[in-house]
């Protein structure tokens, strides 16, 4: 025996390529031995229970579908929340990727080591060994951006081989998806040359580990390495036989139109999974999207808690104040004056707050009251405190009516003196009879009348402090009233000075970077006619002269900025910035780009 080996990697590409669903089919009815009636020679079906699934399921449809589900899922979502045009949405990548005939949803690897010659003396359980020897490829192929769907290892045929079903991935992408499915761009033919490498090397130290050997590389392959891969195992045999035989053409066309027939029974199983599939991945979007708002709310309605528990620790507060100045305006009338603006700077307070939170919560209820009825219960909190913050109001009110009754005293008071009055008359009346005690009351008369003086002259007084204060009471707020008029109008000055100070100082640059980011953010392909009138809306609500002119001096060499994308003249927004500076900032004659459409499909 011959002290070499070869090692064999062969790629799907071409015509059989694996660019649709009914691809995935073909390999899975291979790969998995789901065909009806076996035509190879070469396989034994009673050893194809020794056969082992070294990555994936028994059912390769489902694991391909799985993967893109999982691994496209938050680019899908992204691409999507960015995306304004709901035709351009993406629900399902790989239904896109299913549609385009110039893509490849996914390729397949076959790796075999040594010939039928290697193995025809190996017993099963030595075959099954090579199940290490063939996992070397995994993270060979993972290490360059290939990820692996599905890896069958075939012990039921002369010699073990492996297919593998992988997805080549690009990440960082600016257009369409962030990540993407691409094997012209991934599987080039240096990365093809460096995974052959690897592999080889892999391989037959792996083996030689394995088996005790010290068996080295041998060069060449029998068959072609991108020959496609449906055909591969098939084709070998026919290979074999054809060297006695002088049309290979009719055996390789034999065996195509088997796996046709098989291509047939399954396509209407694939429609009925495309279907259930979108649906799952609809479904999947529209949890995410519940998710999301569901954590908004969460937050919101703990910020809106927060807010709650400091007013009514603040009411609490008030409410204690007030029990203070309560007792405060036993002591003077000059207290109480002192309480009655405290209340009403207290009043005033509490209002602001009021009106700041229910403009606050209406801004949310505005966005948010056709499907969250927790705000709705958080409205209700806030009539309830509207409620308190009158209960506060009728307390001022009450304060203010025992003010009202310490003045219904003082005339209760006058009352009690001209009932004295009253009485003192009847006691001249009876002094009259009293000749000797006349002097003596006339004293007493005098003493009372001059009390009585008194106490008139008490109550004016305390009467005329009140009206003062009253009347200090209306001049403050009416100097408060110029005052806040006055800041009004100082802010109103310093707007228009800003205004102005900035129209002063903007320059023609600044004015053309803030239409290129306008351009930019549109993340769109876009028509003169659209990049206009982006252009006029801007410049019309900026009201700036050298904006104006800027835009004016833009929109005059627009002509020069399209493109062909697809079939149409498009302006890109991305290529903007660099149009718009050739042309204004390195004076260089404007360039005009068509871009081709690339065949994803590409032969190696």
């Amino acid at each position: 025996m011959s002290n070499s080996m070869s090692v064999s990697m062969h790629i799907g590409s071409g015509k059989n390529a694996i660019n649709n669903l009914e691809k995935i089919k073909r390999c899975d009815l291979h790969n998995n031995r789901k065909y009806k009636n076996n035509r190879n020679e070469e396989i034994d079906l009673t050893l194809s229970k020794y056969n082992v699934t070294i990555a994936g399921s028994k059912n390769i449809t489902e694991d391909i579908k799985e993967f893109y589900k999982k691994e496209f899922a938050e680019a899908t979502y992204n691409y999507n929340k960015k995306q304004p045009d709901e035709r351009r949405k993406i629900v399902d990548y790989l239904d896109k990727m299913n549609k385009d005939s110039k893509s490849n949803i996914a390729v397949e690897f076959i790796f075999q080591i040594g010939d039928r010659e290697d193995w025809e003396n190996k017993s099963l359980e030595d075959k099954k060994k090579t199940v290490e020897i063939f996992k070397k490829a995994i993270p060979i192929l993972e290490a360059k951006g290939i990820k692996t769907v599905n890896a069958s290892l075939h012990l039921d045929e002369t010699s073990p081989h492996l297919h593998l079903i992988a997805v080549p991935i690009i990440t960082g992408q600016k257009r369409g998806l962030e990540k993407q499915v691409s094997q012209n761009k991934v599987i080039t033919k240096e990365i093809i040359k460096e995974i052959r490498s690897k592999v080889e090397k892999s391989f037959i130290e792996e083996y030689n580990k394995i088996y005790g050997t010290n068996k080295e590389l041998k060069k060449g392959s029998e068959i072609e390495e991108h020959l496609q891969v449906q055909d591969y195992k098939d084709t070998k045999k026919v290979l074999e036989v054809a060297k006695n035989t002088a049309d290979k053409q009719v055996l390789k066309e034999k065996i195509e139109q088997d796996y046709k027939k098989l291509a047939d029974e399954v396509k209407e199983k694939e429609k009925e999974n495309n279907f259930l599939t979108n649906q799952i991945t609809k479904l999947d979007i529209e949890n995410k999207e519940k998710l999301k708002r569901k954590n908004e709310l969460e937050k919101t309605n703990a910020d809106l808690e927060n807010t709650i528990n400091n007013i009514n620790k603040e009411n609490l507060d008030y409410k204690e104040t007030l029990e203070r100045n309560k007792k405060d305006l036993e002591i003077s009338n000059a207290d109480i004056t002192k309480e009655i603006k405290e209340l009403e700077s207290k009043n005033i307070e509490i209002k602001k707050l009021k009106e700041a939170k229910e403009e606050e919560f209406e801004k949310e209820f505005l966005y948010k009251a056709s499907k969250i009825k927790e705000i709705e219960d958080l409205k209700k909190e806030i009539e309830e405190k509207e409620i308190e913050l009158k209960e506060l109001e009728e307390r001022k009110k009450a304060e203010e009516k025992k003010k009202n009754d310490f003045i219904a005293e003082a005339e209760a008071r006058k009352k009690r003196d001209e009932a004295i009055e009253k009485a003192i008359e009847n006691d001249k009346e009876k002094l009259k009879a009293k000749q000797e005690e006349q002097t003596k009351i006339k004293k007493e008369l005098e003493n009372i009348e001059n009390i009585r003086t008194k106490i008139e002259n008490d109550i004016k007084l305390a009467n005329k402090e009140i009206e003062d204060n009253k009347n200090i009471l209306e001049k403050t707020n009416a100097e408060i009233k110029k005052l806040n008029e006055d800041i009004e109008t100082a802010i109103k000055n310093k707007e228009k000075l800003e205004k102005e100070k900035q129209e002063i100082e903007y320059t023609e640059e600044e004015a053309r970077e803030d239409i290129i980011k306008l351009i930019e953010n549109k993340n769109d392909d876009l028509t003169i006619a659209q990049v206009e009138n982006f252009i006029d809306d801007f410049a019309y609500k900026k009201n700036n002269k050298i904006l104006s002119t800027v835009a004016g001096e833009i929109k005059k060499v627009l002509q020069n900025f399209i493109e062909n994308v697809d079939g149409y003249r498009k302006i890109v927004s991305e290529n903007f910035r660099e149009n718009v500076e050739n042309i204004f900032t390195k004076n260089k004659n404007t360039k005009n780009f068509n871009k081709n459409n690339n065949d994803d499909d590409m032969e190696y």
